[in-house]
């Protein structure tokens, strides 16, 4: 059962981009494609799965990724502290 499952990547602001992804391949694969395609350093973006961080080296089966689920893409916070 490896057919292909799409899986849908969410940025803050809603924005979605759909992969069509083998249940096997790493999803460091398709975070880096992400990256890529927003033109964000890959290092610099967490990537959630129902609110946790996961180790990006596992696949779409190994973190139990369905049909249609949502990975969130949220960027660092800047700013927020007080003046000194």
């Amino acid at each position: 059962m490896n057919a292909p499952i799409k899986v849908i990547v969410k940025n803050q602001e809603g924005n979605k981009l759909v992969f069509q992804v083998k249940r096997d391949v790493k999803l460091r694969k398709v975070l880096n494609l992400y990256c890529e395609k927003q033109v964000l350093q890959y290092g610099t973006v967490n990537f959630l799965i129902n609110g946790e961080r996961f180790d990006h080296d596992l696949t779409p089966n190994e973190v139990k990724l369905e049909e249609g689920d949502e990975i969130d893409a949220l960027l660092p916070a800047n700013g927020g502290g007080h003046p000194s």
